[in-house]
């Protein structure tokens, strides 16, 4: 709306007709009563969701099938390890008898990982249909493809699986699906959270975590969530590391590295682990006992915004360079990543930040307003 307004000299009503949104006033510049805004409903869960919320205790309990402790084994999970991170099973049925049975239909003859989110617990299930032992993941895939069977089917509501790292870690290691997570847990990586294809949640995670791993496929798709996860992190002020399987005869996926060599098919991983631990415990005397500043140093007031000042004298003394000329996509996302986590680091609170263009010079050069605070 203003860059329209700066660049063409636009009034407000014609920028409104470019845009094609509806104008707030009328012809006479008179406001138009808005109308009452209808509060959002929560998400309603879908029925198999539901469905699967009441069995899933059964479920659990059927992870002792014969034929998912061999999918288990076959995949190189540990069946302890599956029931702990709370893995089930659904066997499959000849005929749908009940309305709960056909509801679970499409279910049937699937691994069930559970999924958290802020709208609730929901499940993703991966097929075991056409599998048979001695089998490996990727002809057991292409026999999914050949019939158009979806290897993976997910709830309404989804989420991520093993999220629970996000209470407990100061460092998260962010992989695709929850094999490849169930992998790295098993090979001693601990913060491993799968994303499971939700899109990421900046403000589901905890301001102590700064720093994560993107552990994802190296493929197409996988080198796109990897993009995507990250530059929801960058803003969020986190910084990443993009950690691929690496070009060698060891294994495709993180997953079937693990299966194949154990924890030796997870080095990088484990290295990125090691360097992370010792980052942590190795912070400068100086740095670790240095005091935060309590008070404005110009005016004394309380709380201190950044550096040792208020907001008032903060945005004061950065007034004078609010000039900023991006030159790339890439320089503009590490500005914003460059705010965000100095609001982070000072203040102790999670913030979103949002770069309003104010001004568009004849160079490219962009005047930024002074970051809001977001809580």
């Amino acid at each position: 709306m203003q860059l329209l307004r700066d660049i063409r000299g636009y009034s407000f009503h014609q920028a409104c007709e470019v845009l094609e949104i509806t104008s707030p006033y009328n012809g006479n510049g008179i406001p138009v009563p808005a109308l009452p805004r209808v509060p959002r409903q929560p998400p309603v869960p879908g029925k198999d969701c539901l469905v699967l919320r009441a069995i899933y205790p059964r479920a659990r309990l059927a992870l002792k099938h014969p034929r998912a402790s061999a999918y288990l084994a076959a995949r190189g999970i540990p069946f302890d390890l599956a029931d702990e991170l709370g893995v089930a099973y659904i066997p499959p049925f000849d005929a749908a008898e009940s309305e709960e049975q056909r509801a679970i239909a499409a279910w049937t003859d699937r691994l069930i990982f559970p999924l958290s989110s802020p709208a609730g617990q929901g499940f993703t299930g991966r097929s075991l249909l056409y599998w048979t032992p001695g089998m490996d993941e990727y002809e057991h895939k292409q026999l999914l493809d050949e019939y158009k069977v979806p290897r993976y089917k997910t709830t309404y509501p989804a989420g991520y699986f093993h999220a629970e790292v996000l209470l407990e870690c100061e460092h998260v290691t962010f992989v695709e699906g929850p094999a490849d997570a169930c992998a790295l847990l098993a090979g001693g990586i601990d913060d491993a959270l799968a994303t499971c294809g939700t899109s990421l949640d900046p403000a589901v995670i905890p301001v102590r975590i700064c720093d994560a791993t993107l552990a994802y496929d190296g493929d197409e798709e996988g080198r796109r969530a990897a993009r995507d996860v990250r530059r929801v992190l960058r803003r969020a002020g986190i910084s990443t590391s993009i950690i691929t399987p690496p070009a060698d005869d060891m294994g495709k996926d993180w997953s079937e590295r693990y299966r194949l060599h154990g924890a030796a098919g997870l080095a990088l991983l484990l290295l990125r682990q090691q360097e992370q631990s010792q980052a942590e415990v190795s912070l400068p005397e100086s740095e670790a006992s240095a005091e935060a500043p309590t008070a404005c140093s110009v005016c004394g007031c309380v709380p201190v915004w950044d550096q040792g000042y208020c907001l008032a004298h903060w945005q004061e003394r950065e007034s004078a360079s609010e000039q900023v000329p991006f030159t790339s996509a890439e320089h503009f996302e590490g500005v914003v990543a460059t705010i965000a986590a100095s609001l982070r680091a000072s203040t102790g609170a999670t913030w979103v930040v949002e770069i309003v263009p104010k001004n568009y010079t004849h160079n490219d050069s962009i005047v930024l307003d002074s970051p809001a605070r977001k809580d």
